[in-house]
């Protein structure tokens, strides 16, 4: 229920927090390729791969819901995890995937069908001549929209068509928060109830919004998540992926608070992650790759998500990023 002071801090700075739980020390490791290895599982239930890969200049890979069998079923944010890869290279990353993909025939639904290319695949297709490619305006630091503009460049140099739609729908981070506090409290409100002091203000905030929640509130948010995923099913009759910033900010300092309304206070994380929580709630594979560092020598990243099952058009753009971008922004290795 706490987080380490230097939890998935970057480039060695605990000052600054990656976050992500226990993806953030996975984030910190991968993304350095220090001792623990190169490739590192996480899932991704808000971000939970993708963030901290974005904090740390490396990649994070969350494929289509299912893709790879499931650990776990529960209320809230369970419902829209994703278990995916964190990594140096989209190369690792979409290998670790693909060695992790299949079905899990003990849950409910269907797991998607095909097989996961591997990147140097998808390389090899050539350039992205056909494509059409969404990047909207995105609220971001001016550094990390400058690196969704490097990305956004080379996809076009690269033969896509670039547009900037996006559908009129309901918040996907609002509609997520209301599912992910209620189930929060299903899950563990007991448990928490008899450990009430050793909880951060973080969780306590989590729960008191969770129990606070109506049955109405809920039902509001699955209805506006129905709504989100009627959204983009119309985006991608038109589009074949989605560019948008990974994390609306660099790594915020550990623990920090920002003014917020009549003496309030809101964890700078919550703020960069605005852009994370669409992909989860429609289920589609995603993937966050580094664009360089800010002028505090912060990594900053772009997300790409193409439509739920088709890793094939993500890896192909992901690869053409990663290669604009090669080498700048690369965390040390040691």
């Amino acid at each position: 229920m706490r987080e380490p002071l230097g939890h998935g801090a970057d480039g060695g700075r605990v000052e600054r927090r990656g976050g992500g739980g226990v993806r953030g020390r996975a984030g910190g490791a991968g993304c350095r390729g220090r001792c623990l290895g190169p490739l590192h599982h996480g899932s991704d239930g808000g971000g939970s791969i993708r963030v901290p890969a974005a904090f740390c200049g490396g990649v994070g890979l969350k494929p289509t819901g299912r893709r790879v069998p499931r650990r776990r079923w529960g209320a809230g944010i369970a419902q829209f995890e994703a278990d995916g890869a964190l990594a140096r290279t989209v190369e690792d990353a979409a290998l670790m995937v693909a060695a992790m993909r299949g079905g899990d025939a003990r849950g409910p639904g269907r797991r998607p069908r095909g097989v996961l290319p591997g990147a140097g695949a998808t390389a090899a297709a050539g350039g992205l001549r056909g494509l059409t490619v969404s990047a909207p305006p995105s609220l971001a630091a001016d550094e990390v929209r400058a690196g969704v503009a490097k990305a956004v460049d080379a996809l076009r140099r690269a033969g896509a068509a670039v547009t900037d739609e996006m559908p009129d729908m309901p918040e996907p981070s609002e509609a997520l928060g209301i599912v992910s506090a209620a189930g929060a409290v299903v899950e563990y409100g007991r448990l928490a109830e008899a450990h009430e002091s050793r909880l951060t203000d973080y969780v306590r905030r989590s729960l008191a919004r969770g129990r606070g929640l109506t049955g109405a509130d809920v039902a509001s948010a699955y209805a506006d998540i129905d709504r989100v995923v009627r959204a983009m099913e119309g985006l991608f009759e038109g589009h074949d992926a989605l560019v948008l910033p990974t994390t609306a900010t660099t790594a915020p300092e550990n623990l920090a608070r920002v003014p917020q309304g009549a003496g309030g206070a809101v964890n700078p994380w919550l703020i960069s992650t605005l852009h994370v929580s669409l992909a989860n709630l429609i289920q589609a594979p995603a993937v966050a790759i580094p664009t360089g560092l800010d002028r505090q020598r912060m990594p900053t990243s772009v997300q790409i998500v193409a439509r739920p099952g088709d890793e094939a058009t993500l890896l192909r753009c992901a690869v053409v990023v990663e290669e604009a971008v090669s080498g700048v922004g690369r965390p040390p290795l040691a």
